[in-house]
């Protein structure tokens, strides 16, 4: 990502792969790794370490969590796959240019929403 960046213009890829790359990094790190991992690690190690008990209080809740974290991880990275390419917006999907874009932000937006439910 860095490499790209410096010089100006066309270093490696064109400026739309860029985008593309960069909106598959930023939904990667921000939506599969860091929102769950405080809420795993502090909810399913923390919590019943410091409450003295051997297991969370709603086990199945906390399956179903997980289950939609993978559903949510298939979703995100189906979006390289199907409809007119890889989002190109950003990870924050910005309205002005995501609601104009003829990649596939529908499925990519889906993804971090269920992504995000499934860590509250």
């Amino acid at each position: 990502m860095r490499l790209e960046l410096i010089a100006p213009g066309k270093t490696i890829v064109e400026a739309h792969t860029y985008n593309q790359l960069f909106t598959l990094h930023g939904v990667i790190m921000i939506f599969l790794f860091i929102i769950p991992v405080v809420p795993a690690i502090f909810g399913n190690f923390f919590l019943p370490i410091m409450l003295g008990t051997d297991d969370v209080s709603f086990p199945r809740l906390n399956l179903i969590s997980w289950y939609l974290y993978i559903l949510g991880g298939v979703l995100a990275l189906s979006t390289l796959f199907v409809g007119h390419g890889p989002p190109d917006t950003g990870w924050t999907f910005y309205a002005p240019y995501s609601v104009r874009t003829g990649t596939n932000v529908t499925l990519a937006v889906l993804a971090a929403f269920i992504l995000g439910f499934s860590s509250s």
